[in-house]
């Protein structure tokens, strides 16, 4: 297995690149998330994905903004499929407090050897900080995540 970090976006980081700049907290995500994927294209972070996200960016009603999405996410260097394992794992986590969808990106993620998750979601962070027995994958904010790529 290759020694570079792995890194998973889950939609609602895809979307802050579609999602109105006006807000500082949107435009400040959205550039960390734009700068982790050119770390992603340079080779020093590999892209994740999983059938999770896209069956997200399928319900995406406006049509201009799922063919980006769509076109984004075809550049993740491999795509986790759903397996029965990813299904158990995901109702152990929503067990323990992780909505549905949230749940299923985590389980993924772990069943694809990812370092880190990356969201954009408060409540995704938080209910993954308190998980006991922990996650092998850590859950960040992209704007986090792109401090310590940095470094």
């Amino acid at each position: 297995m290759s020694s570079t970090p792995r890194v998973y976006f889950d939609t609602c980081a895809l979307n802050r690149l579609f999602d109105d700049q006006s807000q500082p907290r949107i435009r400040l995500e959205a550039e960390a998330v734009e700068h982790l994927l050119r770390t992603v294209e340079e080779g020093r972070l590999e892209w994740v994905s999983s059938e999770v996200v896209l069956f997200e960016v399928t319900r995406t009603p406006d049509e201009a903004r799922r063919e980006a999405l769509r076109s984004l996410v075809r550049r993740a260097w491999f795509t986790i499929a759903l397996s029965e394992e990813i299904g158990r794992r995901a109702r152990t986590l929503r067990r323990q407090g992780l909505r549905d969808l949230d749940a299923l990106h985590l389980a993924s993620a772990e069943a694809g050897g990812v370092a880190v998750l990356v969201t954009t979601d408060d409540g995704f962070v938080r209910t993954v900080a308190a998980l006991q027995p922990t996650s092998p994958v850590q859950v960040k904010n992209p704007v986090v995540y792109e401090m310590e790529v940095l470094r």
